[in-house]
Formats: C-alpha cells, sequence, structure tokens
C-alpha cells in the first residue's frame, strides 16, 4: 500500500498526474550528475538555438561570397524575387588536369549537362527565409551529380551552416564569408 502523503518503507511517494509513483532516495553522486545533465542539456539547446537566431528577420544576410569548408571552391549567394541561389565563382583547381581547360560538370546524371563549366554553375537553388533560416532548397554535388534537399542557417554573421539531407541521412559544413571578393551579390539566376 502506497502512502500518497509521504514516506512508507524508505521509499518517497510522488504524485504525478494524479497517481502517486515510489522512487527510491538518490544518493549525493546521482544528485549532483542528475543536475549536470540538466544543465547541460539547457546549454546544448541554447546553443543550438542561438545559431539559427542570429539571422532571424534578415533574409538578405545570406547573400555575399562563402568559402568552402575544404578551401576548394567559392560561392555567390543572391536572391530573387526573395528567393535565394548560389552559383560557383572560384574554383582552387579551376582546370582539368587531364585536358588543360576549364572543369566541366562530368559527374552530371544528364548526358546534355556534362559539358557545361563549373564556374558559372548554379548549385545552390529555391531556398526561402521562413523562421529564421533558408529551407526548402537544393544543394547540387557536382563531385557526383547528385542533388539533395538542403537548408542553410547562420552561425553569427560570417558562418554559413549548409545541410544537405539524403533521405534520414545528413551531411552539414561550415562555410566562411569572404570579405572583399568584388561579385555581383545581385545577379540574376
Amino acid at each position: 500500500m502506497w502512502n500518497v502523503a509521504g514516506w512508507q518503507n524508505g521509499i518517497k511517494n510522488t504524485r504525478v498526474l494524479g497517481c502517486s509513483l515510489p522512487h527510491r532516495n538518490l544518493d549525493e553522486s546521482e544528485i549532483r550528475f542528475s543536475q549536470i545533465m540538466k544543465y547541460g542539456i539547457l546549454i546544448l539547446l541554447l546553443t543550438i538555438g542561438l545559431g539559427r537566431v542570429s539571422a532571424q528577420g534578415n533574409a538578405d544576410a545570406i547573400k555575399g561570397v562563402w568559402l568552402s569548408e575544404n578551401k576548394r571552391l567559392k560561392v555567390e549567394i543572391y536572391a530573387v524575387n526573395n528567393v535565394y541561389f548560389g552559383k560557383i565563382l572560384w574554383l582552387y583547381e579551376q582546370n582539368d588536369p587531364e585536358t588543360g581547360k576549364p572543369k566541366l560538370d562530368k559527374e552530371n546524371p544528364d548526358p546534355n549537362k556534362r559539358s557545361r563549366p563549373l564556374i558559372g554553375l548554379q548549385v545552390l537553388k529555391d531556398f526561402r527565409f521562413k523562421d529564421g533560416f533558408w529551407q526548402d532548397g537544393y544543394v547540387y554535388n557536382s563531385q557526383n551529380g547528385n542533388t539533395y534537399a538542403c537548408e542553410i542557417w547562420l552561425e553569427g554573421k560570417d558562418m554559413l551552416v549548409l545541410r544537405g539531407y539524403w533521405g534520414f541521412v545528413y551531411h552539414t559544413e561550415k562555410w566562411t564569408r569572404v570579405k572583399g571578393w568584388c561579385a555581383n551579390v545581385s545577379a540574376a539566376a
């Protein structure tokens, strides 16, 4: 028999949604661990939330030139009618070592598009700014010819986080803003 008002047989009863649930006394180390976990989870949630809040209300904060995480690609992000796109402006290795000519989109699944140069190629498309980040867009990976659902947010004003999804699997990259690059950030698609 449970004693709803307090203790019985060294076990404290706790009322949850009108029901009495027993629990044992916790020792000091378990209490400390529990408190650390609560604060750790709170700090983690705040950290994740603050990164996405930084661009809230400023849809154009994403516009500019960005250097990829591996530093082999610069992409210009621009808007057309409040929809955001990105095109390749610069490659670390601009010419194909085999041909000596500009690199082409040779991994594209559409044979008719394999002769397109990578410089100027649109790799980000159809992003819309909602709820403090850019979503419902796509990223094209010219290294394998695949297109992935994608979302983007800013961590501060000079760090872009791009996350591409393949079903339940995702890949995240952090790009840095390139300052002083003379690009036309209002270019049309």
